[in-house]
């Protein structure tokens, strides 16, 4: 058996990356999704959406979790603790491991919801983990997005948000404004404070997000930018997301009208957010093996 050459080996690296292995993985699995959602819609038949919810959902979000930690986890080595990115990084690593905790804890209590009758509840007060996984793990991101922030000032290389940017902060900044009207007014549709935060906590994320990735395009962009871009898709969605269900528990939209976007929707933002670290562990393999273009 020959050994491959070095141009083919280089050529599977280049089309072959981690980051397409994730896009491809989460469109496949989402589109089988939005397929059994039509066929419910369109026949009346919920068993294909039931098996889909039942069989891949959970653990789509739970290798996405774990994916998100263990590739955070591979570029926080790469840094040395003088280096600002050594704490960036390990925040992020610790944003993963709060989520694989609390995702396997709430999957537990919802098993034990099902047998509530025949076996009594012996877990965790489940409100501590929805803070730990809503404004918990949303202030650890923005801090570590925030030391990359500071470096980028502090070197004058920080650019100014596009159009499309401000478009997309003033989306979240008016669900975040009515949100918090509803809280200090005490309306019964208003949010739960913890909610509330984690929807402020998001449009922070958001901003800074969308500066570390408009400076790092201005920068020469690559998979650097797309690392930070993808940390701003994974905020606007995860908004997005906390939209929809306001639609639906505040302004009176039906469930049904509103479900191919609250259903679907955490499924990329879930990917988003394991895509992010892979998008800079594959920057960092390129400039290790500069046979390959870093900024492709």
């Amino acid at each position: 058996m020959t050994a491959p050459s070095p141009s083919s080996a280089a050529h599977r690296a280049k089309y072959l990356t981690l980051p397409r292995i994730i896009v491809l993985v989460t469109a496949v699995h989402l589109g089988c999704g939005i397929l059994a959602w039509f066929y419910w819609r369109l026949q009346g038949d919920v068993g294909p959406l039931s098996s889909y919810f039942n069989l891949a959902a959970s653990p789509f979000l739970l290798v996405a979790a774990g994916g998100e930690a263990l590739l955070a986890g591979v570029v926080w080595r790469c840094y040395q603790r003088q280096q600002a990115m050594w704490w960036c990084w390990g925040l992020l690593f610790v944003s993963g491991i709060l989520r694989i905790v609390s995702y396997i804890v709430m999957q537990h209590r919802a098993i034990e919801a099902l047998f509530a009758d025949q076996v009594p509840s012996q877990g965790p007060d489940l409100s501590l983990f929805l803070i730990i996984d809503g404004p918990g793990r949303v202030a650890v991101l923005l801090a570590a997005l925030a030391v990359v922030l500071r470096v980028y000032r502090n070197s004058g290389w920080l650019a100014t948000l596009k159009p499309f940017d401000r478009a997309l902060l003033t989306i979240v900044g008016l669900h975040v404004a009515r949100q918090g009207y509803l809280l200090l007014s005490g309306s019964p549709g208003g949010p739960p404070a913890d909610s509330f935060l984690t929807d402020v906590l998001l449009l922070g994320l958001l901003f800074v997000a969308l500066l570390l990735y408009r400076t790092a395009s201005a920068s020469g962009g690559g998979y650097v930018a797309r690392c930070w871009g993808a940390y701003a898709a994974g905020a606007f969605l995860l908004s997005l997301g906390n939209i929809g269900k306001w639609l639906v528990f505040s302004a009176g939209v039906p469930w049904e009208a509103a479900s191919l976007l609250n259903w679907y929707v955490w499924f990329p933002a879930a990917a988003a957010y394991a895509l992010a670290p892979a998008y800079l562990r594959e920057a960092q393999f390129r400039l290790l093996h500069n046979s390959l273009p870093a900024q492709r």
